[in-house]
């Protein structure tokens, strides 16, 4: 087509095609673009091709279908504690038992002396473990373990002295014992709280200042897999209900 329109022109040189011409040199336009981003599509549609994730193979779908590492349970947590204190591996510590236990305070019923603890139940274990010849008795509540010390008689170094909450819970166990007729190490306290004067405790009535915030403390103890409460104060105890000699 472009050599009869080339030929059509005057002695001067003037084109003579008229409007083909027109059409001519729009042909021509749009086939220079179609050249120009041909080029640019194809090296597009080639980095396009090369970001898609490419198939993993089999040993994907195995990583995708493998199921998380099991949580920690009591016993590991406790053992590893054990260990982490002794620098050991946690291959050394034996588990020995672990019992699930609602204690009756966020101290695991293993309270460190000078510390306050929220007097709600709070649900764990109680581990027994070995290592390097010692036994280790750990306190397990969700993520947290830490080892329980106990202080046999009421001892301990000069420098942990009891609290003034202590003393009291100390005086019911030694009240009960005394009733009951047994040592003292057989009686347990599983729980203190503040009695406030609006408060109650059943087999107790409770003679409390109206302006005082705190007007004693309900001591919570088991002897023989029974529990007794108390009510304690500075001016005195009792139990609630009173305990009837057998």
């Amino acid at each position: 087509m472009l050599a009869p329109i080339l030929a059509q022109r005057d002695a001067g040189g003037a084109a003579l095609c008229g409007e083909r011409c027109v059409v001519y040199s729009a042909a021509m336009e749009s086939n220079w673009r179609w050249r120009t981003l041909l080029p640019v599509t194809l090296l597009l549609g080639s980095a396009l091709a090369a970001c898609t994730p490419a198939d993993e193979g089999p040993q994907a779908t195995a990583d995708a279908a493998r199921p998380p590492p099991a949580a920690m349970t009591p016993a590991d947590r406790a053992r590893a504690a054990v260990a982490a204190r002794l620098n050991v591996p946690a291959d050394d510590v034996t588990v020995v038992s672990s019992t699930a236990r609602d204690f009756p305070d966020s101290s695991l019923d293993c309270p460190e002396p000078d510390m306050m603890y929220q007097q709600v139940i709070t649900p764990g274990h109680q581990v027994i473990v070995e290592a390097e010849g010692r036994r280790f008795d750990v306190r397990v509540a969700g993520a947290g373990a830490r080892i329980c010390h106990r202080r046999k008689g009421g001892g301990g170094s000069g420098n942990q002295r009891p609290t003034p909450v202590q003393k009291l819970a100390e005086r019911a166990r030694a009240d009960l014992a005394g009733r009951l007729q047994c040592d003292v190490e057989d009686v347990a306290v599983s729980g203190v709280r503040a009695l406030k004067p609006d408060d109650e405790l059943p087999g107790c009535t409770l003679n409390c200042a109206p302006d005082t915030s705190v007007c004693g403390y309900a001591v919570a103890l088991v002897h023989a897999g029974r529990r007794y409460d108390y009510f304690v104060s500075g001016a005195g105890l009792s139990p609630c209900p009173p305990i009837v000699p057998s």
